[in-house]
């Protein structure tokens, strides 16, 4: 990760507390709870830190495996077939929605909607100051819409 442009400019963002498997750790424990607090249940729920990727299977959805990176956004895989949350024209609030926003996709998964977009949005450029900060601030556990704040 040393040489990742995203790490290190979350890095220096956080002034060297997290890195980007750090926030990815940060943002994944939000969207679990969120997932808990709307009454998702959810079968397996990790960080794959060597593909840097979030990895989940919803209970009851077990043919799914739902992904999200911070480059792509959400997307699930069933079968053959990948779709993403977002489409092509995404920016980093649609391929890194608040944990709640990201919860409830999950929950419209669970209940057997497959809709999603083919095409996979346009990757972010890891210098894209909105990514980076939100990235940085949901690792932080902290709130981006009450600046100071904390939503754990």
């Amino acid at each position: 990760m040393n040489g990742d442009p995203l790490d290190r400019h979350v890095r220096d963002r956080t002034e060297g507390r997290l890195g980007t498997v750090d926030a990815m750790a940060g943002y994944l424990d939000d969207v679990r709870e969120a997932a808990r607090a709307m009454e998702i249940e959810l079968d397996t729920a990790r960080l794959n830190r060597q593909r840097m990727t979030v990895e989940i299977v919803i209970s009851g959805a077990p043919e799914l495996t739902v992904e999200w990176t911070p480059y792509l956004g959400w997307s699930f895989t069933e079968g053959n077939r990948r779709c993403y949350r977002v489409g092509q024209e995404a920016d980093a609030a649609a391929l890194l929605p608040d944990p709640d926003e990201a919860a409830g996709w999950l929950g419209v998964l669970a209940t057997g909607d497959r809709t999603g977009h083919v095409e996979q949005p346009m990757p972010l450029d890891p210098d894209d100051a909105a990514l980076v900060e939100r990235l940085a601030t949901f690792g932080q556990g902290s709130d981006p819409h009450t600046p100071g704040t904390d939503h754990a």
